[in-house]
């Protein structure tokens, strides 16, 4: 085995995501304001809460999961919508890169009227509340 072989491999052992993987959660955290150490400690953060190793990490998916959070925080606080409620139940489809956010009962139309109503602007939400709104499927 070569040097460049070896060493690819080692950095492989640090790091078992594939680089289209991490390419797609710096773009997402370019998106909402974010950076290399947010999306790193996310991962690490769900590492230790679900006691599973980071090779067994969906890097995008645990992104989106952060950012749903941030967004049920916020549309909560302001609309008094729980997204974990069976009306709303969004939540993400963790797949890699295909990894994606989902709302059920057409949820999202009813939490934009909602801001509509309530004469609130998609741009004054969090950045990440809109990546989240912009991104349901």
């Amino acid at each position: 085995m070569t040097i460049e072989n070896q060493t690819n491999y080692l950095q492989l052992m640090f790091c078992p995501f594939g680089y289209l993987d991490l390419e797609c959660c710096v773009n997402i955290a370019n998106e909402i304001n974010k950076n290399n150490d947010w999306i790193f400690e996310q991962i690490e953060i769900f590492s230790k809460e679900c006691e599973i190793k980071l090779e067994n990490i969906d890097p995008v998916g645990t992104c989106l999961n952060a950012i749903l959070q941030i967004a049920r925080e916020e549309i909560y606080k302001l609309l008094n919508i729980d997204l974990d409620d069976k009306n709303f139940y969004a939540n993400v489809y963790s797949n890699y890169l295909d990894s994606s956010f989902g709302i059920e009962n057409g949820g999202k139309k009813k939490i934009l009227a909602k801001l509509k109503k309530a004469k609130i602007s998609i741009k004054n939400l969090n950045l990440a509340t809109q990546y989240f709104l912009d991104n349901i499927e």
